[in-house]
Formats: structure tokens, sequence, C-alpha cells
């Protein structure tokens, strides 16, 4: 997770992507930010960025700066769908950086 500014020379950034990996294929991924649902997408790709391997997502927070000045890091909770219909839910603490990609 990290600051995802549309230009390098904002001073304060609030936009915020989120990038999740899994290791079996999933129909979907939420993940639960700082109060905010999250719904990330996946893409056609190759590798470990293979379509319902990678999943990412971008979302406003007006605490995302102050979270990648101090090094902080933020409870994330994030549910996967199979493609059975089971959801599978875990809390990861996520250090946010500052930059994205």
């Amino acid at each position: 997770m990290g600051l995802a500014c549309d230009t390098a020379t904002v001073l304060h950034c609030n936009r915020v992507g989120l990038a999740v990996w899994v290791k079996q294929q999933a129909s979907a991924v939420t993940a639960r930010v700082d109060g905010r649902t999250v719904v990330l997408s996946t893409k056609p790709g190759t590798g470990v960025y293979s379509p319902g391997l990678f999943w990412q997502g971008f979302f406003r927070d007006p605490h995302a700066q102050a979270w990648a000045d101090a090094s902080r890091s933020i409870f994330v909770r994030i549910s996967v769908t199979k493609p059975t219909g089971q959801r599978l839910t875990t809390r990861v603490l996520v250090y946010v950086s500052e930059g994205y990609g």
C-alpha cells in the first residue's frame, strides 16, 4: 500500500494504491481500510500478475499523507471470494509507503 499521487510535485497526497496477491484464483477481493471498503480489480497479465491472482484498487483517504510521512502502518481487512463462493477474511498490518508501484 502506498501513496499514488497524480503528479510528482504534489506536496499532500490523499490517493492510495493497494495491491493484493492471492495464492489461488479468486473471483473477488475487497479491503477495509480506515473505515472504507475498497473493491479491488484484476486485469490480464502473466505470472504473479495473472488475472485472479493479482488484485489492486485505489481510494482517497484524508489520513494517507500522515501515514506515509510517519512511516506508519495500518490494519487492513482483506476479504477474498473463491470461485466456489467461499469467502475468506484476514486482517494484516500494512506499512504505508511514500509511493505506489
